[in-house]
């Protein structure tokens, strides 16, 4: 390569994404491993930190628009939480699915839209 193209390419600035945060939530009791009275996901990014067993959280619809298409939950709570993706929807293929988060792990969940074979979500733990 030549100096110039060496030049040019340390020169290239990459764009970032700067994610919506909700932090320092306190799970309710009144919803465990229930997608009815879950407690909704508001932000991209979500830490928790104090959840009762089994808490539930409910992403948002993605037909709706309002869903982000990629959200981060991060528990920091000492007891696994459940994620539930919006009623008549997909979480990995699995219709009204849900993902258990362990305690002092994440997850990723990724949107699907219609255009693309959804509404679905596709998610995964972090550890």
């Amino acid at each position: 390569m030549t100096a110039n193209t060496n030049l040019v390419l340390r020169q290239v600035t990459l764009p970032t994404k700067h994610y919506v945060g909700d932090d320092d939530i306190l799970l309710p009791s009144n919803a465990i491993n229930m997608q009815a009275l879950a407690h909704p996901i508001r932000s991209e990014v979500v830490r928790i930190t104090s959840a009762p067993a089994n808490a539930s959280m409910i992403l948002r619809e993605g037909d709706a628009g309002t869903a982000a298409p990629l959200t981060f939950v991060l528990n920091d709570s000492a007891n696994q939480i459940v994620v539930f993706c919006a009623p008549g929807e997909n979480l990995n293929g699995s219709t009204n699915g849900s993902l258990t988060i362990a305690a002092a792990q994440a997850a990723y969940f990724i949107r699907v839209d219609r255009t693309r074979g959804g509404p679905d979500w596709r998610a995964g733990t972090i550890s």
